[in-house]
């Protein structure tokens, strides 16, 4: 039997499932540590180690590259470094536990490297006094260093934030986010009347707010909380959705009358809100078209109306930049009283629950989306009717990706068109929901 404790156990594991299948983190939580036979306190320390070194794992390999190897470390051996250079650097565990500890999860993958492992762990042990190698107030590299960020990043969120503000988003991206749920009423029961019409076409809580009276009261919990509420979002009695999405739903509420167009409806969380707001809203459930441009995710979408008791929701694969061949071949409506345009983006202000953006991200792929985003809002404006609504949302706290869009567009003949009514800042606090921009854009009557 291992010496190394059961949370660092199921870390390595988890950590190097990440590592094989280029998988994201919250998804193997979800599937192997919320169920996991462990105590509560050692199922909460083995999240800790799986979200820490996906969002620190290009610094880790960094540290681990600054010492002397004779070769390549098999890639198992690796896994366990990090996970030990994580305690070391980011949670200031004690030395010889952390090396000890390390030791033996190396052990556990290659017996034979256990005496190099303590030598290399010993090591980094040594060089807690240095980091973050310079100083994080003055210094791009110390700062990016110091909370593991790309340079790159550090240095577009200190050019938009303020380096005060790009600093405590960055320390704040590194902490563990609350989990947050809705609870939805039934639109079975609210509102009988209306048959349910959904197709797919082919091509205890520990805190409750409300931010509007007749909306689904949002619910907050610890995420070692989570795994008692699972079977009431079996049963759709709730759904998982950050308080900021849960805002850009609200923002986006269908009127009372005409179609709605969401575009990126992805899995199809904000389309259930959307549906539940319109229901408390008006006492009845909007004819709702949900658009993706992938094919699965509209299936999924489809798949779970029933369980989210969707009512005229009618999930669409297609490209919202081909709306016109779409509306023509799939008798989609021609005018729409409002829309969410859920943007693709960089992710950024989501960094605590998806922490591998951080490292897949490139500084080319932050224009093209923004580009795509632009490309969107002239698109859908040429469906709005007068008086309608545009609300064009993003998970990004990015000034390229947010202000930049929605001024440009502003600025085009399309835009001219139309007048922001609301907004949705994009910011981040410590144990607070996730950093969601939106706009609101109404079309002049």
């Amino acid at each position: 039997m291992s010496a190394a404790t059961p949370a660092r156990l199921l870390a390595l594991k988890v950590t190097a499932e990440m590592r094989q299948r280029d998988a994201y983190a919250h998804n193997l939580i979800e599937k192997q540590v919320h169920m996991a036979p462990l105590s509560t306190q050692e199922r909460a320390f083995a999240i800790v180690l799986i979200l820490g070194v996906a969002a620190t794992s290009g610094e880790l390999d960094l540290i681990i590259g600054r010492l002397p190897t004779k070769g390549k470390l098999h890639p198992k051996v690796h896994d366990a470094l990090r996970i030990s250079t994580y305690e070391l650097l980011f949670l200031g565990k004690e030395p010889h536990i952390a090396v000890n500890q390390g030791v033996e999860l190396v052990r556990t993958v290659a017996p034979f490297a256990a005496g190099f492992a303590n030598k290399m762990l010993k090591q980094i042990a040594n060089m807690r006094e240095a980091f973050p190698f310079g100083d994080p107030q003055t210094d791009d590299e110390a700062l990016a260093h110091q909370y593991a960020f790309p340079l790159w990043l550090a240095r577009r969120l200190i050019a938009d934030l303020g380096r005060k503000q790009a600093a405590a988003f960055m320390s704040a991206s590194n902490t563990q986010a609350p989990v947050y749920l809705a609870e939805l009423r039934s639109s079975a029961q609210a509102s009988p009347e209306h048959p349910r019409q959904v197709t797919a076409s082919h091509d205890t809580p520990d805190s409750t707010t409300r931010a509007h009276t007749n909306t689904p009261p949002t619910i907050k919990l610890r995420p070692d909380e989570l795994s008692a509420q699972l079977p009431r979002v079996a049963t759709g009695e709730l759904i998982i959705a950050d308080a900021s999405a849960q805002e850009v739903a609200r923002l986006a509420t269908p009127a009372a009358k005409g179609a709605f167009l969401e575009v990126g409806s992805g899995r199809g969380t904000k389309t259930v809100l959307l549906q539940h707001n319109a229901l408390a809203a008006h006492g009845h459930q909007a004819q709702l078209i949900a658009l993706d441009v992938h094919a699965y995710k509209a299936k999924i979408l489809a798949d779970r109306a029933a369980v989210y008791h969707l009512e005229h929701t009618r999930p669409v694969a297609g490209d919202i930049l081909e709306l016109d061949a779409l509306t023509g071949l799939l008798n989609l409506p021609h005018r729409y009283s409002g829309a969410l345009i859920d943007a693709p983006c960089s992710g950024t202000g989501t960094l605590r629950r998806h922490p591998e953006i951080r490292w897949h991200l490139k500084p080319e792929s932050i224009s093209a989306m923004a580009k795509s985003g632009l490309a969107m809002l002239a698109a859908v404006s040429e469906r709005i009717a007068p008086g309608g609504f545009i609300v064009y949302a993003t998970c990004s706290v990015l000034a390229e990706e947010n202000e930049r869009v929605v001024e440009g567009f502003l600025a085009t003949e399309k835009g001219a068109a139309f007048t922001p009514t609301a907004s949705l800042p994009s910011q981040l606090a410590l144990d607070g929901p996730d950093a969601h921009f939106a706009v609101k854009l109404q079309r002049k009557a």
